[in-house]
């Protein structure tokens, strides 16, 4: 979950009462993100291993 989504979500707990199950949501949203982030992070420094060139930056950047 994005910070905005995340206020939103905070905001609307609190306006409704639902507080905790507010924060319970932002907690799974945030375990997500982060478990979506792994295996591209992990697919990224592979390449950057076996290359040595880092794929995040343009291509320009590697003087290609």
């Amino acid at each position: 979950m994005e910070r905005g989504e995340r206020f939103g979500v905070l905001i609307l707990g609190a306006l409704t009462g639902f507080v905790m199950t507010a924060v319970v949501v932002i907690a799974v949203g945030a375990t997500w993100t982060a478990v979506q982030r792994d295996p591209r992070r992990r697919r990224l420094l592979r390449v950057l291993e076996t290359t040595g060139v880092d794929p995040t930056w343009p291509e320009s950047a590697h003087g290609g």
